[in-house]
């Protein structure tokens, strides 16, 4: 864990080692949707389909050059657990923030299509509340997610580009209780400035 930490803090803190002398680039603001969430089927199953839990991203990002970038980024998740056997019912809320490295292709050829990778760590606050008892919260965890991730970009012009990824954690340390597996997919829209 402390090796994972002490290379992401490396790559932060060594930006000018990767600048390029390509003028400034943009710094971006992007918004996401998706289905990252953690696999709580040891609970229960998630109420009919991928969009019960729903995934809501805000983020900001830093170019430095056209391959590497650090990403702000706020994660809002929520799975809807249904437990037939005990005949309840459960929300299980997560709020992240934290920090992202992407390493990117650039432009492949002629296209306006990317490939990119990313390397994340979170904070994690989960919330679990039972709905058929007036959403009671019944446990309540804190700690850090790391995660890796990897999709397609697509420069869109003017400015704006578009990201489909697939998130999957690697490490967590602090959840005890069912936040075991952790993953999905999401789609982003961002604009450079």
């Amino acid at each position: 864990m402390k090796k994972i930490m002490l290379a992401c803090s490396t790559l932060l803190l060594s930006q000018p080692v990767f600048a390029e002398k390509m003028g400034e680039l943009p710094n971006y603001f992007y918004l996401g949707a998706g289905t990252i969430a953690f696999d709580v089927s040891a609970y229960g199953d998630n109420s009919g389909s991928e969009l019960s839990t729903p995934n809501f991203t805000i983020g900001f990002g830093k170019n430095f050059n056209e391959h590497v970038a650090v990403e702000g980024l706020f994660r809002y998740t929520q799975n809807e657990v249904t437990n037939s056997t005990a005949g309840t019912s459960l929300n299980l809320d997560y709020y992240q923030a934290g920090v992202s490295a992407l390493l990117s292709t650039g432009n492949l050829g002629d296209t306006p299509i990317s490939l990119f990778g990313r390397l994340s760590g979170l904070i994690t606050q989960a919330n679990m509340y039972d709905v058929t008892n007036n959403a009671v919260k019944i446990s309540e965890e804190a700690g850090m997610i790391f995660n890796v991730g990897g999709g397609l970009g697509w420069d869109m012009g003017q400015n704006f580009w578009l990201k489909a990824e697939y998130v999957y954690s690697f490490a967590d340390a602090g959840f005890d209780d069912f936040y075991d597996k952790y993953s999905g997919f999401q789609l982003s829209i961002g604009k450079q400035f």
